[in-house]
């Protein structure tokens, strides 16, 4: 008699439940990440989804229906894409449990003569198993898919997934009721099933969900989840694995062994350089691995029951660096991940000592509590890199920089931020990490002088969780920087610009912002101007797009953000700043006997501070004009002067100090009649002029 179960995988665990002669279940939804099935489900069973995001990592530990670790891992190959059009109105009757709509609605589809496989392990090999597999399409068109199950045997199952009527609405013509049953599987001798999709008939093959029933008592092997190797990849580094043990019938962990690899590229297959050792954890990076990959592989050990599981590898590492890079370790949200800073800071550093060695601990939208006390383990939304309290406890780590949430200085958040930012500084501290608090700017929606009670939150919080410590933390102020250069555009360089062009939305920097943090970033740390840097920055949606920055507009950048860093209070970096011209000379007036006095003058203009593009008067002047643009100084000769041959040169100056007859592009002199016009195009930095009149001698 076939029981129908539609949707999902489940495994039967029997000692996770009170009694042997029970089943335990896992559930499995594959399809798309916005349909996911809820876990729990309103009937309470809890679910595993394989989605378009995950699909090509391999699940480690499934869980049960009743939320507990199976120690059972899932793998996919052969994924081509996901169908959404599955039927909404499963029916419970045909398919018990599977019958979330979730779950049926949609599926991952195969086609030609390809092959979908997924494969469950770390199974006991004399346990005995049942299998149910489902799929759905609503297409009038009649499409069947083949099901290939192969443990120590194999068997075939082909199920109708679509066809006319075979549905109910809104889906007429989808599978809602039938699913695929395989009796009595057992696994292979390395303890796998595989399930192999196809299609059968038509254009099409299916698989929207998954159930495992455990139809023995038997005991299952251990494994390893999370495994994870630990400390800055580069030379000389003693990285460290470090993994959680689970057994489903909580034998003890005991004999477990670690084997490390390397690779020319990370997903390649790996060289055994270390191990299988039992209790050797760890691995010394050398000369001899700079520039390989590499990764670590746990093979665990329980004391009773199943004395060994299967391997679980880290993810790959490196490629491995030089012992003088400067390992920076990154911990932050979207502010860091979606311009990369990480990457970014790298990449203006390539040329440096020691070019940045980046490590990441990112997951958006979260605060240093957040970082703090989950990590990236159970994260809610994108997370990335390894966790921060495990990588920083290694030692061998040169910078922390610390990114708090984008509200965590306002009234509502700032406690926790005193309280975790000061946790991560004693952490980072003890191992003699220079820690770094990477200061923000205001959503767009506040005024940029709220940047003001930004800088003064930062301050206190870098006073308040330094006491005591041997580095005092420092500051990167991204967000003054910002500030500075917004308050530059519209004039020079930054004249097309403003405010919004460098936010990409409410909060976030665009592809410009982000060149601004990164180029604060390095300034801060290597206490270099990054004046003369590639204008070289990367696209503000998280895909690291290269995005060329105008060289002109770089420079101006680049110029404003060192001169903000050299001047913050502790940045670490202070700069000689010129000090400010004397003031300028006195009008010069040249004199004549009575009878001809001309009465002429010197004169000397500079530019306006109110940004109007009126000139703005140094010295006693006669008249002024000036198009959009332009400086201009106009003046009028006395006959009388011109009648004894006094001159008149014009010269200029940027500091009223050093003068220059020398003209500058685009000047232009015109006269009319006695009147004499000068203007040229407005520049960048300080202009001068003046008009130079020599009295020849009696």
């Amino acid at each position: 008699m076939n029981r129908h179960l539609v949707g999902s995988l489940f495994l039967l665990i029997s000692s996770l439940l009170p009694s042997r002669a029970q089943t335990a279940s896992v559930l499995v939804d594959f399809g798309g990440g916005g349909v996911q099935s809820p876990s729990p489900d309103p009937s309470g069973k809890c679910w595993n989804n394989v989605t378009e995001g995950n699909v090509a990592s391999v699940l480690p530990s499934l869980t049960t229906e009743t939320g507990l670790t199976s120690g059972i891992s899932l793998a996919v190959s052969g994924y081509e894409g996901v169908n959404a059009n599955g039927s909404t109105v499963p029916d419970p009757l045909g398919i018990g449990a599977l019958a979330v709509p979730n779950a049926t609605s949609d599926s991952f589809f195969v086609s030609g003569n390809n092959v979908l496989t997924v494969t469950l392990g770390n199974l006991p090999p004399d346990g005995s198993f049942r299998l149910t597999l489902f799929g759905s399409r609503d297409i009038e068109e009649s499409r069947t898919t083949r099901y290939d199950v192969i443990g120590l045997t194999a068997s075939t199952r082909v199920l109708a997934t679509s066809g006319t009527g075979l549905g109910a609405s809104p889906q007429p013509n989808a599978n809602r009721s039938q699913a695929a049953l395989v009796e009595n599987v057992t696994p292979a001798s390395d303890g796998t099933i595989a399930i192999q999709v196809r299609r059968d008939s038509n254009s099409f093959g299916y698989l929207g969900a998954l159930r495992l029933e455990i139809m023995t008592a038997v005991n299952f092997p251990p494994s390893a989840v999370d495994v994870v190797a630990l400390g800055s990849p580069r030379v000389g580094t003693l990285v460290q694995s470090r993994y959680r043990f689970q057994d489903p019938e909580g034998d003890a962990e005991s004999g477990s062994s670690y084997v490390w690899q390397r690779s020319t590229l990370p997903g390649a297959t790996g060289v055994d350089v270390s191990g299988p050792a039992s209790g050797i954890a760890s691995y010394q990076l050398g000369a001899e691995d700079a520039g390989y990959y590499y990764r670590c592989a746990v093979i665990p050990g329980a004391a009773t029951g199943r004395t060994s599981g299967q391997r679980a590898y880290s993810p790959w590492y490196g490629p491995v660096r030089p012992a003088s890079s400067l390992a920076c370790y990154h911990i932050g949200n979207s502010f860091t991940r979606w311009t990369n800073i990480p990457k970014q800071l790298s990449n203006l550093s390539v040329a440096e000592e020691r070019p940045s060695l980046p490590g990441i601990q990112l997951t958006d939208g979260q605060s240093l509590r957040y970082h703090w006390d989950t990590g990236i383990r159970g994260a809610n939304g994108p997370a990335f890199g390894t966790r921060s309290r495990d990588e920083l406890a290694t030692q061998s780590w040169d910078v922390l920089i610390l990114q708090p949430f984008s509200q965590e200085w306002q009234n509502y958040m700032v406690q926790d931020f005193y309280a975790y930012a000061r946790k991560y500084y004693q952490l980072a501290d003890a191992s003699g990490t220079q820690v770094y608090l990477y200061a923000y700017w205001p959503w767009q929606s506040l005024p940029i002088e709220a940047q003001t009670t930004i800088n003064t939150t930062f301050e206190q919080v870098r006073t308040t969780m330094s006491q005591g410590g041997a580095k005092p933390a420092l500051i990167i102020p991204a967000g003054q920087a910002l500030r500075a250069v917004i308050e530059a555009c519209g004039t020079g360089a930054l004249a097309g610009y403003n405010r919004s062009s460098f936010y990409m939305d409410e909060r976030h920097p665009s592809a410009l912002g982000g060149y601004v943090s990164a180029l604060t970033h390095y300034a801060t740390i290597y206490k270099k101007s990054p004046v003369g840097l590639p204008p070289s920055a990367l696209s503000s949606d998280a895909t690291s797009q290269p995005f060329t920055v105008p060289s002109a507009v770089a420079t101006r950048i680049q110029q404003i953000v060192w001169n903000t860093v050299g001047t913050y209070p502790n940045s670490g970096v202070a700069i000689f700043l010129e000090p400010p011209p004397p003031p300028p000379p006195p009008p010069v007036y040249v004199t004549h006997p009575a009878t001809v006095d001309p009465a002429v003058i010197a004169f000397a203009f500079g530019p306006s501070t109110d940004g109007v593009n009126v000139p703005k008067e140094n010295l006693p002047h006669a008249v002024t004009v000036a198009a959009p643009g332009q400086l201009g100084l106009e003046y009028s000769i006395n006959p009388a002067a011109e009648a004894v041959q006094t001159t008149y040169t014009p010269e200029w100056s940027s500091d009223l100090i050093r003068w220059t007859a020398t003209q500058p592009t685009g000047f232009v002199q015109t006269r009319s009649g006695q009147k004499v016009t000068l203007s040229w195009p407005r520049g960048d930095g300080a202009q001068f002029v003046r008009v130079y009149v020599v009295k020849p001698g009696p």
